[in-house]
């Protein structure tokens, strides 16, 4: 992200909410920098505080990434742990499903707090992607990388309102398999004689299709 100015009570890069109680929000405050906080039934916590508004720099592309790993939590500027000012046990237990996310603004100050900048290459996954300290790579997140569930490249006009989530266009597009006794799901690869195949069924005699040529040579069944 590139901030172009900090203005405003806080200026939200993203938040997540996992339901009306429990969400997470990413956002600027004038006097602490990068917060990262955790709002439970009423109840606010801020979990890091990373640097003073005086160590960013309008006009500068940062790399954010916010690791969550359990009940642990980090935050890495620019590749680097920035676990200085962390406090807190972070504990989030969203039940409803009616998940939803939000990127430069939140529902708790929409309309007052956006982030006044750029933001580029905005994902999320669902593992842990960084345990260490690394060095950000300078090229777009791949579409098909393990884990990935929301991906927005951001390469429409500025100040777009359209915004595509590339998550898995390759390896997550599963098409109705009818070759065998059972209906089933494939995501087939024919150039390296491989597919994954889901299906629900039972019966000895049962067939499932498998979506390429020619029978597989090996069977891994979860």
């Amino acid at each position: 992200f590139r901030p172009d100015a900090f203005s405003g009570i806080q200026n939200h890069l993203a938040a997540i909410y996992l339901d009306s109680n429990d969400y997470l929000t990413f956002r600027f405050n004038p006097t602490h920098g990068l917060v990262v906080t955790h709002e439970g039934n009423g109840t606010q916590l801020e979990l890091v505080k990373s640097s003073a508004i005086g160590d960013w720099s309008t006009g500068t592309w940062y790399h954010i990434a916010v690791v969550i790993n359990g009940s642990n939590l980090k935050v890495y500027v620019n590749g680097t742990c920035d676990t200085s000012n962390f406090s807190g046990t972070l504990s989030v237990r969203g039940t409803s499903g009616n998940y939803k996310v939000q990127v430069g603004d939140s529902d708790t100050s929409a309309g007052l707090d956006e982030f006044d900048g750029y933001i580029d290459e905005f994902r999320m996954s669902d593992r842990a992607v960084y345990g260490t300290d690394f060095t950000p790579q300078t090229t777009p997140f791949s579409d098909t990388e393990e884990g990935t569930v929301l991906l927005i490249h951001s390469d429409t006009t500025n100040g777009s309102t359209t915004f595509t989530d590339s998550s898995g266009t390759t390896t997550r597009t599963f098409s109705t398999n009818g070759d065998g006794s059972i209906t089933s799901y494939v995501a087939a690869n024919p150039t390296y004689g491989q597919s994954i195949v889901s299906w629900t069924g039972t019966g000895a005699n049962a067939t499932v299709g498998h979506g390429l040529s020619g029978a597989p040579e090996m069977i891994i069944t979860k």
